[in-house]
């Protein structure tokens, strides 16, 4: 019992600690209370950083970006040069046609070279036409803040927080550009901040 009634007391010095919107009643009027620091909590401080896989993100932060996992997918490392290449072969006069028709489609080139073109040796080459496009993603991180409000709080208690990469998104329209933002489970934090009171 008197660990009980011990409990009890060390408990006043902390009764309003975890209540929302119940302060003590207002003096009367004219009389001015003494300004008073409020007490913090007993828990240790929440460490922005401490959150696995998001380290190094800071609050107010414009983003801090994630490296993509490795390609679980492997590659030949060499793959063997292609040998065997059927190219059809052309005559001097359809290669001059050709030439030809180039020629005609260019509004500043004349068409005499290509008519007065002379073969000295016409060998067949295979050529490739690229065109690359590229769509890539990336994915940051930055700390949000706002007034807690009562509401529940999905902390480190329910889970670990998902890695950057594992946090599942729809996929987007290709090479249209796309910014999506999500609130990354787990991660939720009351911090108690020191304030004066009146």
């Amino acid at each position: 019992m008197a660990q009980a009634s011990q409990a009890i007391r060390d408990a006043s010095d902390h009764k309003y600690y975890g209540a929302i919107d119940q302060m003590p009643a207002p003096e009367p009027f004219g009389i001015t209370p003494p300004i008073m620091t409020a007490q913090g909590p007993s828990a240790p401080a929440f460490d922005v950083n401490s959150v696995s896989g998001y380290e190094g993100t800071k609050i107010g932060d414009a983003g801090h970006y994630f490296p993509p996992p490795p390609d679980p997918l492997s590659y030949p490392e060499h793959l063997p040069a292609q040998t065997n290449w059927n190219i059809p072969a052309i005559s001097e006069d359809e290669a001059k046609d050709a030439f030809i028709e180039y020629a005609e489609s260019k509004c500043c080139y004349s068409k005499n070279p290509a008519k007065e073109l002379m073969f000295q040796d016409l060998l067949a080459l295979n050529t490739y036409r690229y065109y690359l496009e590229t769509f890539t993603e990336s994915r940051s991180s930055s700390w949000k803040t706002i007034p807690y409000k009562g509401e529940p709080v999905d902390s480190a208690m329910y889970g670990a927080a998902p890695s950057p990469w594992d946090m599942r998104v729809e996929v987007p329209i290709m090479f249209k550009d796309n910014i999506v933002k999500l609130k990354v489970p787990h991660t939720s934090t009351v911090k108690v901040q020191k304030a004066k009171i009146r």
